[in-house]
């Protein structure tokens, strides 16, 4: 959204928030888990929007029911991505994601 908020399909309650987190938003800092970028989300009060908009958690259950709600409101792709943490973990979250999540869709 560092490009302008148009046509992003940002609810029209949080522009001002999430412009205000744009322009605050420290490049360096996304690379880590206890940076500022999260601290000044939650101080805005946008982490569950955050949460909603941009990530699948809990179980592959739950990441099912999340894909499911985003393909009914029209999306066709996804983007994913492991995020952080160590090898292993990546390795188990792509492990789930292969054998419970995205073998539902296929």
């Amino acid at each position: 959204m560092r490009f302008g908020l148009e046509g992003k399909h940002v609810p029209e309650a949080l522009k001002t928030k999430i412009q205000t987190y744009v322009d605050g938003y420290v490049l360096y800092d996304h690379v880590l888990n206890e940076g500022e970028n999260p601290k000044r989300m939650e101080a805005l009060g946008l982490t569950d929007y955050a949460l909603k908009r941009y990530t699948l958690a809990g179980n592959p259950s739950d990441w099912i029911a999340r894909i499911e709600e985003i393909v009914q409101a029209g999306a066709m792709k996804l983007w994913v991505g492991v995020g952080g943490g160590d090898l292993d973990r990546q390795l188990r979250t792509m492990r789930l994601l292969g054998e419970q999540v995205m073998a539902r869709f296929v």
